[in-house]
């Protein structure tokens, strides 16, 4: 396999010091069949409520990224079948859930991140290489690493200044990456939210050091 050759400024920091997720075809997360989202989730996943003020962060996120993104379709890429909000999201039949960004059921239970915060192929995050159980993993530490959900939600700016969101992806064949549909061809952006610290297997993330983020859709590896 070809490693990547990134931008490397001796002497002097460089802008993007962290971590890419890699794509399964460069020996990323190897659960995702063709055609589905590309999401690894943390070990030892936890929940998180989407509560109103996580549901309108995320809202503007994905509208900044993606001038495209209207409430109907921000609420279409967290339905209960969608690869973040698996049987807690929206559009579940007999169990609906409270939409704060087009003020719905606002009386029903509160959506869910069920695997809090899964990561997408091709994703720019930060963290901290450790040994959990004599397995090597990346240690994200909320309000460090990414955004804190115990916390009052941060501006947009502050978000995506500090890299606290992933890129939402599909893979249709191996080599070849799509933003999810409701992107309408841009990019969907989902917040890199966590409680206390989450943990990956490091084996599935290379080193990115760059004046340039990477780009979420291509294959660097091959």
């Amino acid at each position: 396999m070809t490693k990547i050759t990134v931008n490397i400024r001796t002497g002097s920091e460089v802008k993007y010091s962290g971590y890419r997720v890699l794509h399964k075809v460069e020996g990323g997360w190897q659960n995702t069949p063709l055609g589905m989202p590309e999401v690894m989730p943390p070990i030892d996943a936890i929940a998180v409520d989407m509560t109103e003020a996580i549901q309108l962060m995320s809202f503007n996120l994905m509208l900044k990224g993606n001038n495209l993104i209207t409430g109907p379709l921000w609420t279409r890429v967290h339905d209960g079948d969608r690869a973040f909000t698996n049987y807690q999201g929206f559009d579940m039949a007999g169990d609906p859930r409270a939409n704060f960004v087009l003020r719905q059921d606002l009386s029903s239970p509160l959506p869910k991140y069920d695997k809090c915060q899964r990561v997408c192929g091709g994703s720019f995050v930060r963290g901290i290489e450790t040994v959990t159980n004599g397995v090597p993993v990346l240690r994200c530490v909320a309000g460090i690493h990414g955004i804190d959900a115990d916390k009052p939600m941060p501006d947009t700016q502050t978000i995506l200044d500090n890299n606290w969101y992933i890129y939402a992806v599909s893979m249709d064949t191996p080599t070849n990456i799509s933003h999810f549909p409701q992107g309408q061809g841009g990019p969907v952006l989902i917040p890199f939210i966590i409680r206390g610290a989450i943990e990956f297997p490091l084996q599935h993330f290379e080193r990115w050091e760059s004046d340039v983020l990477p780009d979420p859709l291509k294959v660097y590896n091959v």
